[in-house]
């Protein structure tokens, strides 16, 4: 069950992969880390909270992952995540193909309270591999701050939008697709009923 805007519903979803690994345990060397720290920060809507804070001032941070090895032309995946940082300020993503013209970047707007990201992107025809990261955003992507920046729930999926989280940790997690069946026994009548429609003819 999941909050709506009446109140609580059955949330039924397609099948679907997180292709992040250890997308709890910033800690783990799949996850190439540059002039930056990460520690644990508790945690927000059952999710383990990363922090982190780079180490050199006025030097690029960057946190990222490698998602996928090759084959990545012409893919389209969407990342997601829950981030808040200590100041209102700006905060790079990056996407990165392995090859020269495939490094874009998209600019969020973090404020001190936790809010929901996600970024859509499709790789070029000449990506081989997949790249994730998270960097300081200022005239270069990575220059000018040096306070701490908080995520959770980090998911990187190959779909043009988002699902709902789903931890990993030394390899993939995969939803199945999910289907709702609900018992009619004692509930219709299987002899006789009535059919209720509006149709329209142009």
């Amino acid at each position: 069950f999941e909050d709506g805007k009446f109140g609580k519903a059955v949330l039924v979803e397609e099948g679907t992969t997180n292709l992040l690994l250890y997308s709890e345990d910033f800690t783990q060397s799949v996850w190439g880390k540059t002039r930056i720290n990460v520690s644990s920060a508790g945690t927000y809507l059952g999710y383990s909270v990363t922090r982190f804070t780079p180490n050199i001032p006025e030097q690029s941070s960057v946190v990222d992952q490698t998602f996928l090895a090759s084959g990545a032309a012409n893919r389209t995946f969407t990342w997601s995540f829950w981030a808040r940082g200590q100041t209102n300020r700006q905060f790079r993503v990056n996407f990165y193909g392995g090859v020269s013209g495939t490094f874009v970047s998209y600019i969020i707007n973090l404020t001190t309270q936790w809010q929901k990201f996600t970024i859509t992107h499709t790789f070029p025809s000449n990506a081989t591999f997949a790249t994730i990261q998270w960097g300081n955003a200022a005239p270069y992507w990575g220059i000018d701050y040096t306070d701490w920046i908080e995520v959770a729930g980090v998911q990187v999926e190959e779909k043009p939008y988002g699902t709902s989280y789903m931890k990993t940790t030394s390899s993939t997690a995969t939803r199945s697709p999910e289907t709702l069946t609900i018992p009619t026994a004692g509930v219709l009548n299987p002899q006789e009923g009535t059919i209720e429609c509006w149709f329209f003819v142009s």
